[in-house]
């Protein structure tokens, strides 16, 4: 029997058509992948909580050989990935899956890599869903994770916790609340000049590939602010991982960390020389909790493993 926090966590993101506000495809993790894979092999990628495809359309398109196999319960956000994929020439190679990943489901083949960009911490049962989408990977096989950090998400989550116990009528008087507050006092999406350097490289990017490319693939481009805000404040579920527990959902699983790329990126020009020999004896794990520590620390954090056994 369905979670009622998932079933409303199905209708938050089958009204918002999530990916939010991003215009444009996203090459990150493809940019990540051409370490493991070649432009021209042949493999297939399931991305579990695909939305409306910015990470998997980019996959596909830098990877030509590449199968993909999108899973997804907002049939809104699967109709707007099947018509990117159509404008883009894709659909011979893409399989598009509505269902909720929380529900056992199997695909013909085993992938070869799997990814998960922000959406497991998104369901009432983050363990299960990561097992579901482990079945369905070969033994070997990569498995990408985005997850929320608790060191991150503290400040906004006060937000969420003070605004719910003043009990708002309605989402949109949350957002209101939330984007009045921030703008005197920005804690989320102004929160840093990182991030607001990062938006300007994003913004430029899409429109250069605008530019040369005489299209975009987005249909997201006119949502509004405000989108961004119910993605970040009153989505249904969103689960913030600490380190200890990051630790325990890799163990249980059987997974092995291959890279780090976000949160608690190592940076060793951060370490007094004495202790450089301590530091590169450390796992993976407590280097980024180090990192994080005495860095700024992102909202998110985003690894590379490798499934160890079925």
């Amino acid at each position: 029997m369905s979670n009622q926090k998932d079933i409303d966590q199905k209708k938050f993101y089958s009204e918002l058509k999530y990916p939010g506000p991003r215009s444009s495809l996203t090459y990150l993790w493809a940019k990540r992948m051409s370490k493991y894979f070649k432009s021209n092999q042949e493999f297939t990628i399931l991305d579990a909580g695909c939305g409306s495809g910015n990470d998997l359309c980019a996959i596909l398109d830098y990877f030509k050989n590449c199968k993909g196999i999108g899973i997804d319960q907002s049939k809104p956000s699967l109709d707007m990935l099947k018509k990117r994929s159509d404008i883009m020439g894709l659909s011979n190679r893409l399989k598009i899956v509505n269902q909720s990943y929380l529900k056992d489901f199997t695909i013909e083949d085993k992938a070869d890599i799997a990814i998960a960009i922000g959406t497991i911490g998104h369901s009432s049962n983050p363990d299960l869903a990561l097992k579901n989408i482990l079945k369905n990977i070969k033994k070997g096989g990569l498995v990408g994770l985005m997850l929320y950090s608790d060191f991150g998400t503290y400040e906004k989550n006060k937000i969420i916790d003070a605004i719910n116990i003043l009990s708002p009528e309605s989402d949109d008087e949350f957002i209101k609340f939330v984007y009045s507050f921030e703008e005197k006092y920005p804690m989320y999406y102004y929160q840093s000049i990182h991030k607001n350097i990062t938006r300007l490289k994003n913004f430029i990017s899409h429109y250069i590939r605008r530019l040369f490319r005489n299209k975009s693939y987005g249909y997201l481009a006119s949502l509004p602010k405000d989108t961004i805000y119910k993605d970040a404040y009153i989505t249904k579920i969103e689960k913030s991982f600490s380190f200890e527990e990051i630790e325990s959902l890799l163990e249980t699983n059987n997974l092995e960390i291959i890279e780090f790329y976000s949160l608690g990126k190592i940076n060793k020009k951060d370490i007094p020389k004495k202790w450089i020999k301590k530091w590169e004896n450390l796992s993976y794990l407590d280097k980024a909790k180090v990192s994080s520590l005495i860095n700024f620390n992102p909202t998110s954090w985003s690894v590379m493993t490798r499934k160890k056994s079925d």
